[in-house]
């Protein structure tokens, strides 16, 4: 077994720079450096992935063609578009040109097929809407040249390392090769039996109930890298982009193959618009699976792609397709046997791609790769809500995979031997890593021998064996558990360094507001601060970021926005700032939890004291006790705090605000001239039901009570008799006994003290609510009835209620109800 002893490093140069990994280092130019291990492993550079290996942006490519809906079947209608582009000549970047389908619904019977290089579809968002009608499983948009890969049999060279390390990009190989820069070739490893039994895939066939599964073997394991060569020194060869699977002679050799790919095709991509498949029922699976696939494709992309009702993926990255971006998509509501082999989100077989700030939910593997899938590989800045099964390497040893701040919300997050999962799928991975990420749980076993994978400043329980059969498992690199680590995305930094963007540059950012776990509601507003700082250069803006979409930027030094959110939910928020040559380091994300706005019916009473009979009344700061309930310092509100059942307690009249409870043993009461909410301790009130419109309040942190003095003074007293009672009267809409809304909402018996019905006259009601009498829901539904029968019992408590009524045109109606 390897050994792992962790030791947290504090590095110091002359510039100060932040905690990382044990692993990795800085130096002095603040590039990372990388820890070996003794035989030269390192964790790799997985950089080298996505469009272009992300050395260049997406490109926004110039429209050359728009169309509109046609009714029935747009399949024809956007074919020959299509085909209209590939007889465009290709321009200096590539590109024919883009099809701009215009907004508005295009339904079509078969698969839409893009067979030439420069053609990008553009939609306009949600509103242009791609339906597939057809009834069997099929593609609804395939980007696909024409041929695989043709690998030359006679260049074979063989690999004479001792050893090749993970990491390294440099091969040594047998003299008289012909290999030159330029040159495409496969990297292959390929496994002996040894390596087999090794990792314990020689017997799954004789797992009890497992007889017909298959055993790994050394050819079906060989797996082949496609590289390029970008160096030659005698047999010295170098590569671009490293290896992600050590070869030791002990167990595996190594060869180089040069070959061709006149097959494929090039810049090609689909942005800005929505997918949907017809679907017959939540099961139903003889309908469109996949949204979008590459095969055969080079330097492609999917952008801001939304797609809903497939079966199987939003994108699938075929088996032949390299250097593929897939940005900004969503995949939601699947429709399909929630069984294997469906809903895989977002899935690579391919090599060098990219998936970055996509939403998934409900999936059951929403960030998966399929098997032998030959790396690297990047995840970054995703997220996963109610997943179903874990996300990460699925089965059979794909290698050099980087989740980079992946968010699993509902299952795990796994390096795992599956084992007899599946019909062997055994060893998921191999030189894979799970950077500053998080799950339900984490799964991480340790492999044999040399082979790592890594889970380093992830969050959530750890463990070393996932769903399935595999025993003598231990657990694997695990670092920092619960706690990021800088860099705070492992590939964007490796990304600045390999494009020589970090030299004598050290930025830094962290948000300062909110705190992680803030929670807050829908109409409130908060700070989003961040503190950013450099070495050498100068800071130019901060992003600040929301569910991985830009929402504001500053360029001033305080790095402070103001958000409102409008809906609710748990939001992840960073913030990014960019120095001069727009050079950008992420901060680590925090959640805010959004919560519903409080839908209350802003009434105010009138305070009548149980014992006295006399109300409750504002005077200059403190209060008093009147004869009369009439006029506006004696009507109060309680404004909700956020919190249970504390409420403010707030006058009325302008510039009085809520009340606040003093200290002593008969402790006075003053306006504060602050509205609602105050959540201090000093203004809370917990209010207590008690029944007929009866209530105490009782002060948060005092065990103390809004009290009636003898002396016809309002005190807070730890006396609970009828003094401290209250007996609360609406003003306004609870008060009217009869409006005309009556001829519309009739409610009877009322009063009750059982069962009651709504009854709805010339109303096409959408939703009713009923409303207690401080404001708050205490029922609701959604209805086309045109009579409700309810039982009080368990729902309502003795007291007035109001039921508001929403009509299909959006009309509101009202009526009050009283329980006894």
């Amino acid at each position: 077994m390897k050994k792992v002893v962790l030791v947290f490093l504090f590095l110091s140069f002359q510039i100060s720079y932040s905690q990382t990994s044990n692993l990795l280092g800085y130096d002095d130019q603040g590039r990372l450096t990388y820890m070996p291990d003794s035989k030269g492993n390192v964790i790799p550079d997985y950089s080298n992935v996505g469009y272009h290996h992300s050395e260049k942006e997406l490109p926004v490519v110039e429209v050359k063609k728009i169309i509109e809906p046609v009714a029935g079947d747009n399949l024809v209608h956007i074919q020959n578009a299509i085909n209209e582009l590939g007889l465009l000549p290709l321009d200096a970047n590539g590109h024919r040109g883009t099809l701009l389908l215009k907004a508005g619904t295009y339904s079509v019977s078969s698969t839409i097929k893009i067979k030439k290089s420069g053609i990008v579809i553009r939609g306009e968002g949600d509103a242009t809407v791609i339906v597939a009608d057809k009834r069997s499983q099929s593609t609804l948009i395939a980007f696909e040249g024409n041929g695989n890969p043709i690998i030359n049999q006679s260049s074979k060279t063989k690999i004479i390392d001792s050893y090749v390390p993970v990491g390294t990009r440099t091969i040594n190989v047998a003299e008289g090769h012909s290999f030159n820069v330029g040159d495409r070739i496969m990297l292959e490893r390929k496994p002996n039996q040894d390596w087999i039994v090794l990792l314990g895939m020689h017997d799954l066939n004789q797992t009890p109930g497992n007889k017909g599964d298959t055993n790994w073997t050394p050819e079906y394991y060989t797996i082949q890298y496609k590289r390029k060569i970008i160096g030659v020194s005698g047999n010295k060869l170098t590569i671009d982009v490293p290896v992600m699977d050590l070869i030791d002679p002990i167990y595996s050799e190594g060869f180089l193959y040069k070959y061709t790919w006149g097959g494929r095709i090039e810049e090609v991509g689909i942005e800005n618009i929505r997918l949907e498949s017809f679907f017959a029922s939540q099961t139903d699976e003889n309908h469109a699976w996949d949204g979008v696939t590459f095969n055969n494709v080079e330097n492609g992309w999917a952008k801001k792609v939304n797609s809903y009702y497939f079966t199987y993926a939003c994108v699938n990255i075929l088996n032949q397709a390299l250097k593929i971006t897939v940005d900004n998509c969503t995949m939601q509501e699947a429709k399909g046997q929630v069984i294997g082999g469906r809903m895989y989100s977002f899935n690579t077989w391919g090599q060098q791609n990219l998936f970055k700030n996509c939403f998934a939910k409900g999936g059951r593997h929403d960030y998966v790769t399929g098997a032998r899938v030959a790396g690297p590989n990047v995840f970054l800045n995703s997220k996963s809500i109610e997943a179903v099964q874990p996300s990460g390497p699925h089965q059979r040893w794909a290698s050099g995979i980087l989740f980079d701040n992946i968010d699993i919300q509902g299952h795990n997050l796994e390096l795992a031997n599956r084992r007899n999962s599946g019909s062997g799928h055994g060893w998921t991975s191999v030189s894979c890593m799970l950077w500053n990420s998080s799950a339900d749980r984490l799964i991480i076993a340790e492999l044999p021998s040399d082979h790592t994978n890594w889970s380093i400043g992830s969050e959530g329980p750890h463990a070393e064996k996932g769903c399935c059969n595999a025993t003598g498992l231990e657990l694997g690199y695990v670092e920092s558990k619960n706690k990021h680590l800088n860099p705070s995305s492992l590939f964007e930094k490796q990304l600045s360094d390999r494009l020589n963007k970090g030299v004598n540059t050290f930025l830094n950012v962290s948000l300062t507001s909110p705190i992680d776990n803030y929670e807050m509601r829908v109409g409130e507003t908060i700070a989003l601060s961040a503190e950013a700082s450099i070495n050498l250069g100068t800071i130019t803006k901060v992003h600040f970021i929301i569910d991985n979409q830009f929402y504001k930027e500053d360029n001033t030094a305080s790095y402070s926005v103001n958000w409102a959110p409008t809906k609710p939910g748990n939001y992840s928020v960073k913030a990014i700032v960019f120095d001069e040559n727009n050079y950008s380091v992420s901060s680590i994300g925090i959640s805010v939890n959004v919560k519903p706005k409080v839908d209350v019916i802003k009434t105010y009473f009138t305070f009548k004291n149980v014992a006295t009979g006399k109300y409750l009344e504002s005077e200059e700061t403190t209060l008093l006790a009147s004869d009369s309930g009439a006029g506006e310092d004696k009507e109060w509100r309680l404004v909700e705090t956020g919190s249970g059942d504390f409420f403010n307690i707030e006058s009325k009249l302008t510039g009085k605000g809520v009340l606040r409870f003093t200290g002593g043993a008969a402790g006075t009461l003053i306006h504060t001239n602050f509205s609602g909410p105050k959540v201090d301790v000093d203004k809370i009130w917990k209010v207590v039901n008690e029944g007929n419109n009866i209530y105490t309040f009782e002060t948060r942190n005092l065990g103390r009570y809004l009290y009636h003095n003898s002396d016809n003074t309002i005190i807070h007293s730890n006396k609970t008799d009828d003094r401290s009672k209250w007996l609360l009267e609406p003003v306004g809409v609870l008060s009217i006994d009869k409006n005309k809304d009556l001829d519309y909402l009739k409610v009877y018996p009322n009063p009750t003290n059982s069962n009651f019905t709504i009854e709805l006259n010339n109303i096409n009601a959408t939703s009713f609510k009923i409303y207690n009498v401080l404001g708050k829901v205490v029922y609701k539904n959604e209805t086309k009835s045109k009579s409700i029968l309810l039982n009080k019992e368990n729902l309502f408590k003795p007291g007035v209620y109001l039921i508001k009524v929403l009509d299909d045109q959006q009309k509101v109606y009202h009526s009050k109800l009283i329980i006894k």
